[in-house]
C-alpha cells in the first residue's frame, strides 16, 4: 500500500460491445514510484492507461488524483493535470519538423511573433534528454521508429509530467537508447514522478519497476513489490499457467535431410558456413546483435543483398545468387521477418487478405478471386493459430501485436511450406500468445515440418530447439546439441570465444 497515492482508481469499469474491457479495477501509483502493469493481450492494460490519459471515458468506478476526486474529459484535460502518455500509436504529425511537433498547441510567441530560437533551443534540450541523435529542424517522415517514438517521449517529458505513461516504449528502440530511457525514468523517479509502464519484457520490469500490477481478462489479479517476485510465479499470475506449462516437450526429429546449407555468405557480414536440417527437426540460430544471424534467415527465403552460396531443400539445389521469395515459396520455404509490422503484414489491409497474400492464386478461379474460398481458409487458419479476431474484414493494424504475429505465421500456413524459417517469433509479444506459438511451432515439427528459429531469447534457444548454432561477428562459433544446450555455454559463445576440447569438457 501506498500512503498517500499520487494516483488511485477504484473499480474502473469499461465495456465494449460484446466485450467487458476492465471489470472493477483498482490501481495506485505513488509519487516517484515506477509501476509496471503486465498482462496477456487483452487483458485490460491499453484500457486502463487510456482512461487514466483522457483518450476513454470510464463508465464506472472513480479516479483520485493528487487526493481530489477528477473526471478526465480529454487527453488536454489529463496534459493539462500533468498526466502524459506515449503510446505505441505515435501522435506525431509526419509533414511537420521535430520542434513543431514538439511544441504544437502549445507554441511560444510575443507580439504575434513566434519565438524559433527559444523553442530550438528547448527543443534540443528535450531531445538530448531522452538520447535522441536528431535535430530539431528535422522531418518527422524522414526519422525511423525508434527516433519518432523517442521525440513523442521527449514532448512528453519537456514540460515535466507529474504522471507519466509509457507504453511498451522500447518495441522500437536500439539497446542504447533503451538504456538512456532508462536512466531518464530513474532520474524522473528521484523526482517524485510516478510512472506507468507497460511491458511485455520481463528484464526491464526487474531492472525499473518497484511494483508490478498484473491483469487477466480485464481484471486486477495481483498487486506485489517487484523485489523477491519471482519469475515463474509472476507468469502464473498472467497466464493462469504454471511455468513448467511455457514450453513443451519435443518430440525427436526424423532422419531425412529437408534442408542442406553449402558455403552461404554475405561478403560483411557472414562468413561461409554450412550445415543440414532435418525433417521435423527445431533448429536454433543464437547469436547478438550484429552477429550474422539475421543475413542468414534473409539469405534463405533470397532477400538479403549479396548473399552466396547453395541450399538443398529436400535435394533439390538452389542456388541463393538467383533466389527470391517467388522461387523459395514454391520450393516450400516461408521466411517470418522480425519487423511484422515493416516487412511481414500491410497494416491498412484487412485481416483476410493477409492472411491468403502469400497464396492468393488458388482462391483465383477463372481470373475472378473466389471470396466465399478465402474467407473459409482465413477463419480456419485463425482458429487453428487460436488468434483473437472479431473481424477478418477489419485492419489488421488495430489488433494487438500478438494477435498480428499469429496472422503473420498464417500466411505461411496459407499454402504448402515444408520449412519455416522464423526471425524473432515472439518480439514484442505476451507471454500467453508466446505459449500459443511455442507450442504451435512444436505441432508444425511433430508433423514433419522443418523449422529454423532466429532468435535473440535465451529461454527460446535453450528450451524450444534440438539443435543450436551460436554466432558472433559473422563467425559460426559453435554447434550445440542435448545437453550442451545450456546458457553458460551459449553466452560463453556469444562473446566469439571458442573452446577447445579440454576447456568445453571442464565446463561440463
Amino acid at each position: 500500500m501506498v500512503l498517500q497515492p499520487l494516483l488511485r482508481v477504484c473499480e474502473l469499469t469499461k465495456r465494449f460491445p460484446g466485450l467487458v474491457a476492465l471489470d472493477r479495477v483498482d490501481f495506485e501509483l505513488g509519487a516517484g514510484e515506477i509501476h509496471a502493469i503486465l498482462g496477456e493481450n487483452g487483458a485490460g492494460k491499453s484500457t486502463l492507461v487510456k482512461i487514466l490519459a483522457g483518450s476513454y471515458a470510464p463508465e464506472g468506478g472513480h479516479i483520485w488524483f493528487r487526493g481530489q476526486t477528477v473526471a478526465l474529459k480529454s487527453v488536454h484535460h489529463a496534459s493539462q493535470l500533468g498526466i502524459r502518455a506515449v503510446f505505441q500509436e505515435l501522435s506525431l504529425v509526419e509533414q511537420m519538423t521535430v520542434e513543431e511537433n514538439l511544441f504544437l498547441g502549445k507554441e511560444q510567441s510575443r507580439g504575434g511573433f513566434l519565438l524559433k530560437r527559444r523553442m530550438r533551443e528547448r527543443a534540443a534540450q528535450a531531445l538530448a534528454r531522452v538520447g535522441a541523435n536528431v535535430f530539431p529542424s528535422d522531418y518527422v517522415w524522414y526519422l525511423t521508429a525508434g527516433q519518432r517514438h523517442l521525440v513523442e517521449i521527449a514532448k512528453a517529458v519537456m514540460d515535466e509530467p507529474v504522471v507519466l505513461i509509457l507504453d511498451e516504449p522500447t518495441a522500437a528502440l536500439t539497446s542504447d537508447d533503451a538504456r538512456n530511457l532508462f536512466e531518464l525514468c530513474k532520474s524522473l523517479k528521484r523526482r517524485g514522478v510516478g510512472i506507468i509502464y507497460i511491458t511485455h519484457r520481463l528484464d526491464e520490469l526487474y531492472s525499473l519497476a518497484d511494483r508490478v500490477t498484473v491483469l487477466r481478462d480485464g481484471r486486477r489479479v495481483v498487486t506485489l513489490p517487484v523485489n523477491g517476485l519471482e519469475r515463474s510465479r509472476l507468469i502464473t499470475y498472467m497466464t493462469g499457467r504454471e511455468f513448467s506449462e511455457i514450453f513443451p516437450v519435443l518430440a525427436p526429429p526424423g532422419h531425412h535431410v529437408r534442408v542442406k546449407v553449402d558455403t552461404l555468405r554475405v561478403p560483411g557480414f557472414l562468413e561461409p558456413v554450412s550445415f543440414e536440417v532435418k525433417e521435423g527437426e527445431i533448429l536454433g540460430v543464437a547469436g547478438l546483435e550484429g552477429s550474422g544471424k539475421s543475413e542468414l534467415a534473409r539469405s534463405l527465403f533470397g532477400v538479403q543483398p549479396g548473399a552466396q552460396g547453395v541450399v538443398y531443400i529436400d535435394g533439390v539445389k538452389i542456388d541463393i545468387k538467383k533466389a527470391d521469395p517467388r522461387l523459395m515459396l514454391s520450393r516450400g520455404l516461408v521466411y517470418l521477418p522480425a519487423d511484422r509490422r515493416g516487412e511481414g503484414l500491410v497494416l491498412s489491409r484487412p485481416v483476410v487478405e493477409n492472411l491468403t497474400l502469400s497464396a492468393l492464386a488458388q482462391f483465383v478461379r477463372w481470373g475472378i478471386l473466389d471470396k466465399t474460398t478465402e474467407r473459409q481458409k482465413a477463419c480456419e487458419l485463425i482458429s487453428r493459430l487460436r488468434a483473437k479476431v472479431g473481424n477478418i474484414f477489419g485492419r489488421i493494424e488495430f489488433l494487438s501485436g500478438g494477435t498480428q504475429q499469429k496472422v503473420m505465421v498464417g500466411k505461411g500456413l496459407a499454402r504448402e511450406v515444408k520449412v519455416f524459417v522464423f526471425e524473432e517469433l515472439t518480439q514484442g509479444i505476451d507471454v500467453g500468445a508466446k505459449v500459443d506459438l511455442y507450442h504451435f511451432v512444436r505441432d508444425l515439427a511433430a508433423r514433419g515440418a522443418t523449422v529454423i528459429m532466429v532468435s535473440s531469447d535465451l529461454g527460446e534457444i535453450l528450451n524450444l530447439c534440438h539443435r543450436v548454432l551460436v554466432f558472433c561477428r559473422g563467425r559460426l562459433m559453435a554447434e550445440l546439441t542435448g545437453s550442451d544446450i545450456r546458457e553458460d555455454l551459449v553466452l560463453h559463445h556469444y562473446f566469439g570465444e571458442k573452446m577447445n576440447a579440454t576447456e568445453h569438457a571442464v565446463s561440463l
